[in-house]
């Protein structure tokens, strides 16, 4: 063989282990930035269950403190006062929880392999969860 001919293939089998390494770089960093996407959004998604729990167990004990409140008041009607009346008459609903906390500012996406990731903008094509961000906080 010509030797210019072999200095060239191991010029260009070098060439080609360079690419190769560069590659192998940048596939490790993927998979290492995936997996951490990963372990947020699992995390994300277990803050969300606790909230939903908190939340619940808030929802039920202002429900109590009514249902004992209106109790007082059947017993004691002369302690009966329109302030009294206007605070049992404040309910949760979906409608002052979305006048607080607006509108989303992200969405938790899947995707069909079960993983969550958020996106910063709406797909119609995914299923979407929306992240809100109460109003006044950044």
């Amino acid at each position: 063989m010509n030797i210019l001919y072999v200095n060239s293939l191991e010029a260009n089998n070098k060439e080609l282990a360079r690419q190769l390494a560069s590659a192998n770089v940048l596939i490790a960093e993927q998979n290492k930035l995936a997996k951490e996407r990963q372990e947020w959004a699992l995390h994300t998604n277990e803050v969300i269950r606790s909230l939903n729990q908190q939340l619940s167990a808030a929802l039920a004990a202002c429900k109590l403190k009514d249902e004992a409140i209106s109790d007082f008041l059947k017993q004691y009607p002369h302690m009966t006062k329109g302030y009294v009346l206007d605070a049992l008459a404040i309910q949760p609903d979906d409608d002052a929880l979305k006048a607080w906390i607006g509108e989303p500012v992200a969405w938790l996406e899947g995707n069909p392999e079960g993983l969550w990731f958020v996106a910063y903008s709406k797909n119609d094509k995914a299923p979407q969860k929306p992240l809100y961000s109460p109003k006044g906080l950044k």
